[in-house]
This record gives C-alpha cells, structure tokens and sequence, in this order.
C-alpha cells in the first residue's frame, strides 16, 4: 500500500510513505495497492477513504 494524491486522473506517492511513516498516509487522499512486480504507467487500484 502506497499513500497518494490522487486529483481525479492522476496518482502520484506522497512524501514520506515509507512502512514505518504516518505523515504519507495522514496527506494522502488514497492508497495506491501496488502488487511487488509493477511497472511503470501500469494501473492499480485505489483505495479512498469513506466520507
């Protein structure tokens, strides 16, 4: 799981995402749920917070 800023097209990894960082997931507006052998422009899915 990656924390994203996501502006409707686009996602992009916030700063700070590392596995032990709480600042990447606090910014985000979603997480990116990317399997271990993506590539670059492959899509994956998002995961948005409720409310």
């Amino acid at each position: 799981m990656v924390p994203v800023s996501w502006d409707g097209a686009t996602a992009r990894a916030t700063r700070g995402h590392g596995s032990a960082f709480l600042r990447g997931a606090a910014l985000a507006d979603a997480l990116a749920a990317v399997p271990p052998d993506w590539q670059s422009r492959d899509p994956v899915p998002l995961i948005l917070p409720a409310g």
